[in-house]
């Protein structure tokens, strides 16, 4: 009998430890996300090194002193952290916030260290569910977005190769006007015809539809300028994702340029303007797909939750800037050494969490309370028998 009445202590006892660190918790979590929004937290680290190995000092241009601290939106809050340079906080011709570093003159021999620090809160966020029949058609797009976001100029020139290609798909549609059909067509083109290939520098869209290679930027770009030919609004926005991998370090321009990532990868993407949604993201790299095109939107990366944004480019040229900077760092015999980190980390203060998690804290400590009295009285309801008994 004495037996019979541990045993049956002890499957109770364990069975009750099962339930109540596995239903309570997963009951308590589901509580609070049904009533709160997801929040993530970032840190985002950029160090460049400049190293002057001429004859000569060396000024940086203020495109070398330029640095992005990325965009605030209603999903995205940026804080700049810190920044080891005297700086004026500005905004670029296309409106992304930006800093200019004061930096003194490098001389022969000599380096300089740039290091930007900051603090991003991304919310969770959802990919509209989008068809090719809700679509609107292209008179449903405002003239004046035709006039800001049509224009062949920066990164998108537009020749008669890609005029010819752009009008090509769109009358193998039969000169449609639904929106959305007509950017899956042209991106069905691109992604069947076009290798992903990552080049040192960025490639301009005829480039890349001469090579038939491209990387993100590449074919986005390529993109935009086929919609912009055919009257639908495109730009190229630029992020980064948080990536598991080991840090990878890469060299390039002859040696000029070397970059080391950590937990960071960059990438791009286009921003199209379809009615009746407005402005979509399309991810030519990340998303869209032979089996179903429309995933360009509805998977796109910047609906992933280890995804920040960067910057938009709608008119400037930045391929050719790069292109530039190349020249002139090769010419005065400037190394650059390029550290970029991105990590995911526990959102808010110590404060916050401890209030955040003390339910649970609670509910766990009770259950023991509970687990330690049940555990007590059975030992003493046996000490009892057993007495009896003798």
């Amino acid at each position: 009998m004495i037996t019979m009445v541990s045993t049956k202590s002890k499957v109770i006892f364990l069975t009750v430890i099962a339930l109540s660190f596995t239903i309570g918790p997963n009951i308590l979590f589901q509580t609070f996300n049904e009533k709160a929004t997801k929040e993530y937290l970032f840190s985002y680290r950029s160090e460049v090194t400049f190293t002057n190995e001429g004859n000569t000092s060396f000024q940086l241009s203020e495109e070398d002193r330029t640095f992005s601290i990325f965009m605030n939106n209603s999903w995205q809050t940026v804080y700049l952290q810190s920044c080891n340079w005297p700086y004026n906080k500005t905004a670029d011709q296309e409106g992304n916030p930006i800093i200019i570093l004061d930096v003194p003159l490098i001389p022969p021999a000599r380096c300089i260290t740039i290091s930007v620090n900051l603090r991003i809160i991304e919310k969770e966020r959802e990919a509209p569910h989008v068809t090719l029949y809700s679509s609107g058609d292209l008179d449903d797009i405002p003239e004046e977005l035709k006039e800001d976001y049509c224009k062949s100029g920066g990164i998108w020139l537009f020749d008669d190769d890609l005029k010819n290609l752009a009008y090509q798909i769109w009358s193998a549609e039969n000169y449609t006007g639904n929106v959305l059909n007509i950017v899956a067509s042209l991106a069905n083109w691109i992604g069947e015809n076009t290798q992903y290939h990552s080049f040192e520098l960025g490639l301009y869209p005829n480039e890349t539809f001469r090579l038939g290679k491209g990387d993100c930027d590449d074919q986005s770009n390529l993109l935009i300028a086929l919609c912009r030919i055919l009257g639908i609004p495109a730009f190229l926005q630029l992020g980064c994702l948080q990536v598991l991998e080991l840090p990878e370090r890469e060299t390039f321009w002859d040696g000029h340029l070397m970059v080391y990532y950590n937990f960071v990868s960059f990438h791009a993407w286009a921003m199209i303007y379809i009615p009746p949604w407005g402005w979509l993201p399309f991810d030519m790299t990340w998303g869209w797909n032979s089996n179903n095109p429309l995933n360009g939107i509805g998977t796109a990366a910047i609906y992933n939750e280890y995804s920040v944004l960067m910057l938009n480019i709608t008119k400037s040229n930045w391929i050719g800037r790069a292109r530039e900077m190349k020249k002139h760092l090769i010419n005065h015999q400037i190394y650059v050494y390029n550290e970029e980190e991105l990590i995911m980390q526990l959102s808010g203060t110590p404060e916050e969490r401890f209030w955040k998690e003390l339910p649970l804290w609670l509910i766990t400590s009770v259950v023991l309370i509970g687990l330690i009295e049940f555990v007590f009285r059975e030992h003493y309801h046996c000490n009892k028998k057993e007495e009896i008994f003798n």
